[in-house]
């Protein structure tokens, strides 16, 4: 076990994750020997013609389940790209007119080896696409036992 506790500084990461084919969630498992603490995840969506309320969900969880679903505080429309961002301290609500769509992450969310970070979006479409996709988390690696 790492002598590391939360609390002590980690390093920053930004990962990119792949893009997905249309009409599909994003899924990012996390490395082995690692401890990550979430502070942002940012994606882009590009919603097709059909009529539909699409809402934006962050799954944290492990192939049984999950264990925290987060929900985006807006509604992605037909024909509209909007930038979907969960971080600590976000703004809950899109600026009218505007082009995000907040989440809160809790504080200090501590993941251990192997949690997998996925989308969720209810309502979506045949053509609608996911994009842009980015995690930053601050990390600590385990030494080898």
């Amino acid at each position: 076990m790492s002598e590391m506790v939360p609390g002590d500084q980690g390093r920053c990461r930004v990962i990119e994750v792949p893009n997905p084919a249309a009409a599909t969630n994003w899924a990012l498992t996390q490395d082995v020997r690692t401890r990550w603490r979430v502070i942002c995840i940012k994606f882009r969506y590009t919603a097709d013609a059909n009529v539909s309320a699409r809402v934006m969900n962050i799954r944290l969880g492990y192939a049984a389940g999950y264990f925290l679903l987060v929900t985006g505080q807006a509604q992605v429309t037909a024909s509209q790209v909007r930038d979907i961002q969960f971080y600590i301290g976000a703004n809950q609500t899109t600026p009218s007119g505007g082009t995000y769509i907040g989440g809160n992450l809790p504080v200090n969310l501590l993941l251990n080896n192997q949690t997998q970070i996925s989308s969720i979006c209810t309502g979506m479409q045949a053509a609608d696409q996911i994009s842009s996709i980015f995690i930053v988390v601050e990390e600590w690696i385990e030494p080898l036992a």
